[in-house]
């Protein structure tokens, strides 16, 4: 995936994470609609400021690779995990959305504000990018 068609995604209205499990979704046999729908609800690190978007797309990614509903299973995507947030962590400073952006975006004022003042437009791209490269190099 270029960062053409991660923009492109984004421009459609697509949130962080569901810009990153689109990314991959057609590798899983996923239509866009079930991807869009599964991840709606981790934007705005989980509308609190929370784990970031795009990290959490990548979690359901890497679920959707690594998981085989085994409990033998759970060590290899840990580790996959774990691997993704020092890479993530490596380039972003941290995997927190509050952290990522310097404001909370829980409220709708400060959600504003973060669009207003351009935060989200330099930021959020950044992190997808990140997440999407991240996944590339450890799937």
């Amino acid at each position: 995936m270029n960062n053409e068609n991660i923009f492109e995604l984004m421009e459609k209205g697509n949130n962080c994470s569901q810009t990153v499990l689109l990314c991959f979704a057609d590798r899983f046999g996923m239509d866009e609609l079930m991807a869009q729908k599964i991840s709606s609800c981790f934007e705005s690190g989980m509308f609190v400021g929370d784990t970031c978007g795009a990290v959490s797309g990548a979690y359901m990614v890497l679920g959707l690779k690594y998981s085989n509903g085994t409990n033998e299973s759970r060590t290899l995507l840990k580790e996959k995990v774990l691997e993704f947030i020092d890479k993530f962590e490596a380039k972003q400073s941290s995997t927190k959305c509050e952290n990522l952006l310097g404001i909370n975006i829980k409220s709708d004022e400060n959600l504003v504000k973060a669009f207003g003042d351009g935060t989200i437009e330099k930021v959020c791209p950044g992190c997808v990018i990140s997440a999407v490269e991240i996944l590339e190099e450890i799937i």
